[in-house]
């Protein structure tokens, strides 16, 4: 009998070891990496702060940095749901908001996406698209990573923050040409490697440069008039944190025609607010209320009151041009006019002169002429090669001035208004284990080594998060729950609704059905059911061992 116990015990003791390793409930752990060339401090991204002062911060979270990693490894299908938060569909849409304002380093990524969800008030999961893949993805960020290399490039140790935020925003003005029909005018792709771009890739192209040189940028989005058409319009500029204050810039106004201006750079939300509407957000943006890094304070020129004596004696300490920042430049523009006479004998200039201006916001720009520009000299334009800047044509004059035309009618502002940065290298691939030629100049640039794999799913064969390299199969659904739903694609669970697309924000839409209650919405006592045959099978094995102890004593 003694046998015969043992015999049972060990053979429920069996069953109970198999019973207990079954795996209870898993969910599917999206690993990805990101671009190292790419990489910014976690701590600059603003929009990832404002999500964490909003109710269910823990899934707004969760959902944002799935985003980031998923779109980072351009993956297919990216899980937001963490399993015990739920998301709904007007706080998915906050997400994706927050997330594009903060990531405009992720130029990939285009306007639109799916989701798949259980009801509205939880998404599961969404389905971006793109706008690079594979082999053009890797060239393309190899590209992007090299602009920005070469424009940070130019920064010098001992640089205040104020004076890296200008620089960045005085090259960025002198090498993009605002023109809305480029491919990737509205990300920052467009404005650093294509030199086009409307405002989006401006203000993207400045965030991009600022964050990974360390200053805090944060994207702004609203509506004001065009100055070149005077007409309301659809508008993004940026809010950036200098010295620990936050303030506006608007760099694609401040780059207007042959004159780069600074009536944008660095205001608060009342002067911004002058020409300029803000749309409102789900999270409180940044208060901008200081002036001690706006252009005019730190450079000087703000004129509170003028006369001739005073604007004639700026204007000779500046080499004749000067910029000034007053609130009535509608006032001020016809008084200069009727005061130019003695403006020009307080700036102590003799002879033939010619005078002009112009104004942006509450900047005006004045200047004097003294020679005629009679003998221009052509500059032919000179294309730039992958690591020499060129130039378009112009002409100069023995002043130094530079002019658009032969009649001396449009100056620029300074050469680098007619500047071509260096286009940088156009390699034929990105292979880890192969070298690349560039196929403009023929430069070789060694192999950059073994490939770096993201495993397959069932969604993705495994791919290379360098150069796009795909290989193998698809891996098996993965169902460690046991429900009979796959924890990455959800598969037989959810439905697939095709979201609007916007130029920045999108929105996914409202419809949709809910999955059957069969697949998703299991009894109680089903989803428990691995637990309750745990708990029986612990309490057979306490049975049998009490039972085996007392027949031991008996006999």
């Amino acid at each position: 009998m003694k046998r015969i116990g043992n015999r049972i015990c060990a053979a429920l003791l069996c069953a109970l070891l198999l019973v207990v390793s079954f795996p209870l409930t898993a969910f599917a752990d999206t690993n990805t990496e990101r671009a190292a060339s790419l990489t910014v401090d976690p701590a600059l991204y603003y929009g990832r702060e404002a999500l964490a002062t909003l109710p269910n911060a823990e899934a707004l979270l969760y959902a944002y940095d799935q985003i980031v990693a998923g779109v980072g490894a351009s993956q297919a299908l990216i899980s937001i749901y963490d399993g015990t938060h739920p998301l709904s569909q007007a706080e998915l849409v906050t997400v994706m908001d927050a997330y594009r304002r903060d990531h405009v380093e992720q130029f990939w990524l285009a306007n639109e996406y799916t989701m798949t969800y259980y009801e509205p008030s939880c998404i599961l999961s969404i389905s971006p698209r793109y706008l690079f893949a594979g082999e053009e993805l890797a060239l393309a960020k190899l590209r992007f990573s090299e602009a920005c290399a070469r424009l940070l490039s130019e920064l010098t140790d001992g640089m205040s923050e104020f004076e890296i935020e200008l620089w960045l925003h005085d090259r960025l003005a002198a090498g993009v040409i605002y023109d809305a029909s480029g491919a990737n005018a509205h990300n920052a792709y467009g404005a650093l490697v294509e030199g086009v771009a409307v405002c989006e890739g401006y203000a993207e192209a400045l965030q991009t440069l600022l964050h990974l040189a360390g200053i805090r940028s944060f994207i702004v989005l609203g509506e004001s008039n065009n100055p070149a058409t005077g007409l309301s319009e659809s508008h993004a500029w940026n809010l950036v944190r200098v010295d620990g204050e936050y303030y506006h810039v608007d760099l694609t106004w401040n780059d207007q025609s042959a004159w780069l201006y600074h009536a944008y750079f660095n205001v608060t939300d009342a002067t911004i607010a002058r020409d300029h509407t803000v749309t409102p957000t789900a999270y409180a943006l940044p208060a901008s209320d200081g002036d001690a890094a706006n252009y005019f304070v730190q450079k000087g020129g703000v004129l509170t009151s003028y006369t001739a004596e005073s604007v004639g004696a700026l204007l000779r300490e500046n080499g004749l041009q000067a910029s000034v920042y007053t609130d009535d430049p509608e006032v001020f523009v016809p008084w200069f006019r009727e005061n130019i006479l003695d403006i020009v004998s307080s700036a102590d200039v003799r002879g033939k002169y010619a005078y002009s201006y112009g104004h942006l916001g509450n900047e005006v720009h004045v200047q004097i002429v003294t020679c005629q520009h009679t003998e221009l000299v052509y500059v032919e334009a000179h294309g730039a090669s992958c690591e020499a800047d060129g130039n378009s044509a112009y002409y100069t004059c023995e002043c130094g001035k530079l002019f658009a035309d032969a009649e001396a009618k449009t100056p620029i502002e300074s050469a680098e208004r007619v500047r071509i940065p260096a286009t940088g290298h156009d390699w034929d691939t990105v292979v880890c284990t192969a070298d690349r030629v560039c196929l403009t100049c023929g430069s070789v640039e060694t192999a950059l080594g073994a490939h770096t794999w993201i495993e397959a799913t069932c969604l993705e064969v495994r791919r290379c998060t360098e150069c796009g390299v795909q290989e193998g199969e698809l891996a098996a659904h993965a169902d460690t729950n046991r429900d009979g739903v796959c924890d990455v694609c959800y598969t037989g669970v959810s439905i697939e609704q095709e979201s609007t697309s916007g130029e920045q924000s999108t929105h996914p839409s409202t419809s949709g059905e809910r999955p059957s209650d069969r697949e998703t919405d299991l009894p109680f006592f089903q989803k428990w059911l691995p637990l309750w045959i745990s708990l029986g099978g612990i309490l057979i094995l306490l049975i049998v061992l009490a039972a085996f102890l007392l027949s031991r004593r008996i006999g």
